[in-house]
């Protein structure tokens, strides 16, 4: 990935993406966890106020498959916009997507809110090229835009009332999650909302399970940025605490905040048999051994 981030950005987003169809990672079959997951994150909201066919919602960092955004869409929403830096989404595990939900469709219509005529389009989307299946669902209100990246022009101001991101924040270094938020806080509505799930877990460690969930925080940032400081693997290694910090800094509100923790962790980390960094002593416990947080935040 470091030889590819080298490479111009064409070829070596070619080859990047190649290697990870040959790995088979593009093709996640898993999407009933990020579909609810991204159906969840509105737990916040009464009933009362799950009516979202006159919001907007801007989506940051669609990747290969567009889940969470096709998630918002059939659930009513007025206007779906999801953008990334690079054009990745790919045809066949977007069918895979719509093959899932097709199967699950009984559940799905279950679902307070459901679209039924959008889902019924999406489920005929099956088989088409990519381009087919963007230009007819942006005549019906979901909107892919890559590449294409913040701030840009095109989004006027208080114009979203949510702006949600998936496991993409932990792979933004620290000066531009502060430019994105200040972008953020002039899109979004006066009375809006901003989701984001952050993955704080060492990635590699998905691949290898002989390194424990947080094996990256052994190394200084040199040397780290040694092994994934390119564009493909980039983790900032922010922990729990230090968001909570930045969101305060930035005059967010948290609404609400689910965590996953990790027990097993955090007895490791007491007992002194995960080595940590100096850079890393300085977090609490708790910091260290949550995994993944989910935070509702709004514009004091």
């Amino acid at each position: 990935m470091n030889f590819f981030s080298l490479l111009p950005d064409k070829l070596g987003n070619f080859l990047h993406k190649f290697s990870q169809k040959k790995k088979g990672s593009i093709y996640d079959k898993n999407h009933n966890v990020k579909f609810y997951r991204a159906l969840n994150s509105f737990n916040f909201l009464n009933q009362n106020q799950k009516k979202f066919f006159s919001k907007k919602i801007l989506e940051i960092g669609t990747g290969y498959c567009p889940t969470a955004s096709i998630c918002f869409w059939i659930i009513g929403f007025k206007e779906v916009i999801t953008i990334d830096l690079e054009k990745k989404i790919d045809n066949k595990s977007f069918d895979l997507l719509i093959d899932w939900i097709k199967s699950n469709k009984k559940d799905i219509l279950k679902i307070n809110g459901i679209n039924q005529e959008r889902l019924n389009l999406l489920i005929n989307l099956n088989k088409k090229t990519l381009e087919e299946k963007v230009e007819l669902l942006s005549h019906n209100g979901f909107h892919y835009k890559a590449p294409f990246k913040l701030p840009n022009q095109e989004f006027k101001l208080n114009y979203f009332d949510f702006i949600f991101t998936y496991d993409v924040l932990e792979h933004v270094p620290f000066e531009e999650i502060l430019k994105l938020f200040q972008e953020f806080k002039l899109i979004l509505s006066k009375s809006g909302y901003l989701i984001h799930r952050i993955n704080y877990a060492d990635h590699f460690a998905k691949s290898d399970k002989n390194i424990s969930k947080i094996n990256f925080l052994r190394f200084n940032k040199y040397f780290f940025n040694l092994i994934a400081g390119n564009k493909f693997m980039f983790m900032n290694r922010l922990r729990d605490c230090d968001f909570e910090k930045i969101f305060s800094d930035l005059n967010l509100e948290v609404v609400q905040k689910e965590q996953v923790r990790d027990s097993a962790i955090k007895e490791l980390i007491v007992k002194k048999r995960i080595k940590l960094h100096k850079d890393f002593l300085d977090k609490n416990l708790n910091s260290l051994s949550t995994l993944a947080s989910t935070f509702v935040l709004k514009i004091k």
